[in-house]
């Protein structure tokens, strides 16, 4: 996740706690304003409903969420697994070309030595390396 992620994502939590917190001193005023009759008709009738409506929605923001990350998860496993492809070619490709560098090292010591070529003075290759 990158920090802007986290950024909104912790201020998001920060204002539905807000929230809860002034819904909770709403209820408490209401209840020491003398307003308790119509808070305990609410919570009878209705406060049901709210409650089933206030938790749907918070089921589906947190389906969301879910979703989110593991849609995120998997794109970094999905970058790991081309990361760990592209190691596994470019080492492929080293050995390919440090056997074609063997291959041409002995081929050029043949040559020196006339083994079948040119008969040419034999060098010891190895004494002789840049």
């Amino acid at each position: 996740m990158s920090a802007d992620t986290d950024s909104v994502e912790s201020q998001i939590y920060t204002e539905i706690s807000a929230l809860i917190v002034i819904f909770l001193f709403i209820t408490l005023a209401l209840i020491a304003s003398g307003g308790w009759n119509w808070f305990q008709r609410f919570l009878t009738d209705s406060a049901p409903a709210w409650v089933q409506t206030f938790g749907s929605i918070a089921a589906i923001i947190a389906a969301f969420g879910v979703l989110r990350v593991q849609h995120q998860q998997q794109t970094q496993r999905d970058s790991e697994i081309d990361r760990q492809t592209r190691i596994r070619k470019l080492k492929a490709i080293v050995a390919l070309i440090q056997g074609v560098g063997a291959t041409c090292q002995d081929c050029a010591h043949k040559v020196r030595c006339g083994e079948g070529l040119m008969d040419v003075s034999c060098v010891d290759y190895k004494a002789h390396k840049p």
